[in-house]
């Protein structure tokens, strides 16, 4: 898994898309999240994250702050929900 942060107010562009999908390969692991500060077109990152899934070069997701903050309020115990949020955006990069 690779965790790539920007510190981005406006949307990421595909060049930092593709940044974080450099790094994945099967030695690294085919997994990535994109951290940003907002993610104002998120159906539009979603699909650029789908595309490259489609084209087998690993799975994507995008959090921002406001996911960020979500996590932090769960709890840190397996069953306080944290994974919920983070299968909603990989299932809708999956669909």
């Amino acid at each position: 898994m690779t965790i790539e942060c920007k510190n981005y107010r406006d949307d990421v562009s595909n060049a930092e898309l593709d940044q974080l999908l450099g790094y994945l390969t099967p030695w690294r692991g085919r997994f990535g999240i994109l951290v940003s500060r907002r993610l104002r077109n998120r159906e539009a990152f979603t699909n650029r994250c789908r595309f490259a899934l489609q084209a087998g070069r690993g799975l994507v997701i995008g959090l921002d702050d406001t996911d960020i903050e979500a996590l932090s309020r769960l709890g840190t115990r397996p069953r306080d929900g944290q994974d919920q949020l983070l299968y909603e955006r990989a299932d809708a990069v999956l669909d």
